[in-house]
């Protein structure tokens, strides 16, 4: 079955090409709602499944976490609206940004493979759980402004200086870590990388503003894991505006 994988710009992916690309369809939706890209809604969902519809055979849509954006509530009232012939499946991917990416590789390389999509979907579930994300936000007053911290999850910065990081647990921002400089971050991230026993990707992630680099955390990770694919991604635009545009991430995708 030849099936085409939808997700939206909230997902970040690597700066090089990957197996099963040319499956993969990015909806995006013009405009700003206050700091943020809108995202699509049920109306650019549907004419995105009637193009597809002539290309393939059934279409896989992975969502942003939807405690975080409206898109998996659109792409699936859209897909009830449908009223082509082909297969749709919306799923809620609980994750954004590099684990949305990870996840989406995985259905991209499945289906490249011609694997059916219930094959695909039990797939990408089981990632799920395996993805580690954990981020750094420069703008932090954004996210709890527009409500996408989980509501037991306060951090207090004690400085003005002081960054937050979060890590996204079952869909939603978790406090995790005061990052106190460029230094402490650099720490930060490494001391999440060595944590784990056998990863099976790690990704970083960063905005334009963000003054760290690669170099370091891609050396640690050839010396801890050298078997263990390390990519290196930008923030989108929805993602600067999500986290702030000195903002960092470190994805891990578990065994």
């Amino acid at each position: 079955m030849k099936i085409a994988i939808l997700t939206d710009t909230s997902a970040i992916f690597p700066l090089i090409p990957f197996a099963g690309q040319e499956r993969l369809y990015i909806l995006a939706a013009p405009g700003q709602n206050g700091i943020f890209p809108t995202s699509p809604c049920p109306e650019d969902f549907v004419r995105q499944y009637h193009q597809l519809e002539t290309l393939f055979e059934a279409i896989l849509v992975l969502a942003p976490a939807s405690a975080l954006l409206p898109v998996f509530e659109s792409a699936r009232l859209a897909a009830r609206n449908y009223t082509g012939k082909i297969p749709i499946l919306v799923l809620d991917s609980q994750h954004i940004g590099a684990a949305l990416g990870i996840l989406t590789k995985i259905a991209c390389q499945a289906a490249q493979k011609n694997t059916s999509l219930t094959e695909i979907e039990r797939q990408v579930r089981a990632a799920v759980p395996r993805l580690y994300h954990l981020v750094v936000a420069s703008s932090p007053q954004n996210l709890s402004q527009y409500g996408l911290l989980a509501t037991s999850a306060p951090l207090e910065l004690n400085g003005p200086k002081l960054w937050p990081g979060y890590t996204l647990e079952e869909g939603q921002f978790q406090p995790f870590v005061q990052i106190r400089s460029r230094r402490h971050l650099l720490e930060t991230f490494l001391e999440f990388i060595e944590e784990f026993n056998r990863p099976l990707e790690i990704s970083f992630s960063r905005a334009k503003e963000c003054g760290l680099r690669a170099a370091t955390l891609r050396a640690t990770s050839v010396e801890f894991f050298p078997d263990t694919p390390f990519f290196e991604s930008e923030f989108s635009p929805a993602l600067s505006a999500f986290f702030g545009p000195a903002s960092a991430s470190i994805t891990i995708l578990d065994e």
